[in-house]
């Protein structure tokens, strides 16, 4: 029904463009780096970050092509070369240190708090945190979004901590918030 929002569904380059145009808080990335399908330029990004680092398949409809914690040259590489069947465009970003906490947006209004499926008290984070992702619901013109915010502490503003918006989910599976049995 929102044309616009189509390709933000489906790439993880043109819903990080949107999100900086937004203003929002992400990840440190390499410009220089755009698409890192090679393994050597992956690398030589990760290098002009620092370790450890993320390596993103450039397609968001798999979950699997996200690596975690990469802390080598070798480890890079074989991300990169593990996310290379989901898509023709990889990207490698700063870890950012911290704690994951989902933010379930409803018709532009917070829902919920989520920690690896536990409901987290919506008072525990910080407004402007949750500003955020209402803004980015309206702003993006959606009726749910799912935010996915790294921080040390949820209680102070992302700019003061590091913190980033690691993932915005414009149509979230809401089974995922659930922890499990």
């Amino acid at each position: 029904r929102n044309a616009p929002l189509a390709p933000l569904l489906r790439d993880r380059v043109a819903l990080r463009r949107e999100l900086s145009r937004l203003g929002v808080p992400l990840p440190k990335c390499d410009p220089a780096a755009s698409n890192c399908i090679m393994s050597r330029k992956a690398v030589r990004a990760a290098e002009h970050l620092g370790f450890p680092v993320v390596v993103k398949a450039g397609a968001r409809e798999c979950r699997a092509g996200v690596f975690l914690n990469l802390n080598t040259a070798d480890e890079v590489r074989a991300a990169v070369e593990r996310a290379r069947p989901f898509s023709n465009n990889v990207s490698v970003e700063a870890l950012v240190a911290g704690q994951s906490c989902k933010l379930l947006v409803v018709n532009h209004a917070l829902l919920g708090a989520f920690d690896s499926g536990v409901k987290v008290p919506v008072a525990d984070v910080h407004p402007s945190i949750t500003d955020l992702a209402c803004r980015l619901s309206r702003e993006l013109g959606v009726g749910m979004l799912l935010l996915d915010v790294v921080t040390a502490d949820f209680g102070r503003p992302l700019a003061e901590t590091g913190g980033a918006v690691v993932d915005c989910d414009l149509a979230p599976q809401l089974d995922r918030l659930l922890a499990d049995d």
